[in-house]
């Protein structure tokens, strides 16, 4: 969505959005209909007696929870709750007006509950929006989580793609040898490209043995491997290459990169960039501590949205100064050190949400946060944390997942063939592809 959104001009009229604010947008005015829906469906409601009544339905962080009569959604409600829109004719003529064209960006991993009703009400009617629909049913990743994967009626018309307009001969030859049934060319005719295979056999130590990482490499074995790696292709490439290095799952790079726990606490909302704390430490901690460290002065004014200079005097550059040694030190400790750092410095403006949360710590700080994880249990999590999960986020990282980086293009790519996910079977299938294995009937 980032990759879209950075290469619409300012004042386009597409609005690129996830699947989930996209729903929400489209439903979030018909509050009637959704407090009727959380208040009376048991689908909808949590499991402790809350007799305080809704008058609110509202979508965050998406964690299910209610408070002061404000029904906060689940990601996975504000899904459903479109769902149960859709299925409303005047829902759907007023939705049709308001959405005339929708472009739907890999679309074999959308919602399936939902693109059956764009197909069903919209598209086999031959009425309602425009849909153009870009991916590909083999590349479905969310099998397990009711993706829809292929779409077929008799109203789409399929468009193949003959070209391969970003990868090198040697790579679009890979892929035709994976998949023959779409032939494809490559449109790079100035490198060939090449695609080698490194594999770990000569590990002779302990292996994993949780479930779906039952024989790996350790962590740190893996780590080292992985920047031996990175490190000769950096020396044996020109140094305006960029290299990314794609991992299976989001759980094994924040294993790999240190922010295990902030990904089981937060898990999509991590990705969505949704929870407004590590959007302060990443929109404004992070870069005014750059700044200082490098006396970047352009990076403070833009990060604090100001155009007059900060420092005027000698004790304010003083303060500055302190501040950068004092977050130095806690920048090692935990969140909360490094938010009350802030807001003790009186330098840097904390959004009020987070200082209304900050008085919950304080005063309650078993309040429930997201997911089960208390506010004070989250804000204690190690600084690193947050830091190791920003270095991911940017659209500069190394390290991404390979279904976090599509769209994007690197000149170098090492991609980690590993387990941490029961639907990949590399072990399985990777002999049937290079042909040292039968392929079995009906494979």
């Amino acid at each position: 969505m980032d990759v879209i959104a950075k290469r619409l001009s300012k004042d386009s009229f597409i609005l690129p959005s996830t699947i989930h604010s996209f729903s929400w947008n489209a439903i979030k005015q018909y509050q009637g209909f959704l407090i009727d829906i959380v208040t009376n469906n048991p689908d909808f409601l949590r499991d402790e007696k809350d007799f305080v009544k809704v008058t609110e339905v509202t979508y965050t962080l998406g964690d299910r929870y209610k408070e002061n009569g404000i029904q906060y959604l689940y990601h996975d409600d504000v899904l459903k709750l479109f769902c149960r829109l859709l299925d409303n004719a005047k829902f759907r003529s007023v939705f049709a007006d308001k959405y005339p064209l929708i472009l739907i960006d890999e679309y074999q991993d959308s919602y399936k509950p939902i693109i059956d009703r764009f197909v069903n009400f919209f598209i086999a009617e031959k009425k309602g929006p425009q849909f153009v629909f870009f991916g590909d049913a083999w590349q479905t990743i969310y099998q397990s989580n009711k993706a829809c994967g292929l779409i077929e009626n008799e109203n789409l018309k399929i468009i193949k793609k003959g070209s391969n307009l970003r990868s090198a001969p040697r790579i679009v030859q890979l892929l035709n040898n994976l998949r023959p049934d779409l032939p494809q060319t490559s449109a790079i005719d100035d490198f060939d490209g090449e695609v080698i295979v490194i594999t770990c056999d000569d590990y002779t130590g302990p292996r994993r043995t949780e479930c779906n990482l039952k024989g790996e490499l350790p962590a740190e074995e893996l780590k080292n491997r992985l920047s031996n790696v990175t490190e000769k292709i950096k020396r044996e490439s020109s140094e305006d290459d960029n290299l990314k290095v794609l991992m299976i799952t989001h759980k094994v790079l924040a294993t790999q990169q240190g922010y295990e726990q902030l990904l089981e606490i937060l898990a999509d909302g991590l990705r969505d960039k949704e929870e407004p704390f590590l959007l302060f430490f990443m929109d404004t901690v992070e870069p005014i501590y750059k700044a200082l460290k490098d006396s970047n002065m352009q990076l403070l004014f833009d990060t604090l949205g100001i155009k007059r200079f900060p420092i005027k005097k000698k004790s304010e550059k003083i303060k500055w100064k302190e501040l950068q040694r004092q977050l130095e030190n806690a920048r090692t400790k935990r969140a909360i050190d490094v938010f009350e750092l802030i807001k003790q410095s009186k330098l840097i403006p904390i959004p009020p949400k987070l200082d209304g949360w900050y008085h919950l710590y304080q005063k309650a700080p078993e309040t429930k946060y997201v997911s089960d994880t208390s506010i004070q249990a989250f804000l204690e999590l190690d600084y690193l944390q947050f830091t190791a999960a920003i270095d991911f986020l940017f659209p500069d990282a190394m390290f991404s997942t390979e279904h976090g980086v599509k769209g994007e293009e690197y000149d170098n790519v090492v991609f980690v063939i590993s387990k941490g996910w029961s639907l990949y079977q590399f072990e399985t299938y990777t002999p049937m592809i290079t042909g040292h294995t039968n392929i079995p009937n009906g494979k």
